[in-house]
């Protein structure tokens, strides 16, 4: 396979022989894998955090009528103020 030379003028100036690798066929399904193997670099990698929805920052007591429970606070989720008897909380 043979490939024409120009000049800045546009002019052809000459011819030159190409690989063989320019002869074969074109295959779309590896330009397709070669392109999303490059652009697959430019995606943040993510990942599950494995105590996602486990943690707590502090137990708490559900029972209505319990020592130091969470009812009749004006709050309605964790984190709370439970051990200290400074603030509004206690």
């Amino acid at each position: 396979m043979k490939a024409k030379l120009y000049d800045k003028k546009g002019k052809q100036v000459g011819e030159i022989d190409l690989p063989i690798q320019f002869a074969e066929p074109e295959r779309r399904d590896l330009i397709r894998r070669a392109f999303l193997a490059i652009m697959s670099h430019r995606y943040q990698p993510q990942g599950v955090e494995p105590m996602a929805g486990k943690r707590k920052v502090v137990e708490l007591s559900k029972r209505r009528r319990r020592f130091r429970s969470i009812y009749g606070r004006g709050v309605s989720r964790t984190p709370r103020k439970v051990m200290y008897r400074l603030g509004a909380s206690f």
